[in-house]
């Protein structure tokens, strides 16, 4: 069992993340935002290279953009 999932670690999240299994099945949820710890998400570009710039990330994947 992951910390996560221990009622006396956040039991409002234990609350959450049961009665998400109860109604679909899947016992789990990814958090896929793009930003490090304690920085805002990614919002553009600017913001994606400034983030990448910080990471340690070998490689950034960044679509046309003006």
């Amino acid at each position: 069992m992951t910390e996560m999932k221990k009622p006396n670690w956040h039991p409002g999240y234990h609350v959450f993340l049961s009665h998400f299994e109860d109604a679909t099945g899947i016992g789990d949820v990814l958090n896929t935002s793009f930003n490090l710890h304690d920085s805002p998400l990614v919002c553009s570009p600017k913001d994606a290279i400034e983030m990448f710039e910080n990471s340690g990330l070998q490689y950034l994947a960044l679509g046309a953009f003006c």
